[in-house]
């Protein structure tokens, strides 16, 4: 997965998937509040974009993001991910 906070766009992981939200295991520059864009895959190279918020971060570890105002279609796709992947939300 990639985010895109303050400093830019970045790889990470995602872990601990629910509808409203997850952790990201990425470094990066982020603070609590701070707003970030999330892309999820879907595969063959797409991805969905889900706009977030920082709820709060360790360093050098990743942070945890709680999804603002998610679409039906991107509930529909984390909902999708977490069933592929075991997350019981």
């Amino acid at each position: 997965m990639e985010w895109e906070g303050p400093d830019g766009r970045r790889n990470g992981t995602v872990s601990d998937l629910s509808v409203t939200g997850c952790f990201v295991l990425s470094s990066g520059n982020v603070q609590s509040g701070d707003t970030v864009n999330i892309y999820l895959p879907l595969g063959d190279g797409m991805k969905v974009q889900i706009l977030g918020e920082v709820r709060n971060q360790a360093a050098e570890i990743g942070f945890a993001v709680r999804f603002i105002d998610p679409t039906d279609a991107q509930r529909s796709v984390i909902a999708d991910l977490m069933s592929r992947f075991g997350e019981s939300g």
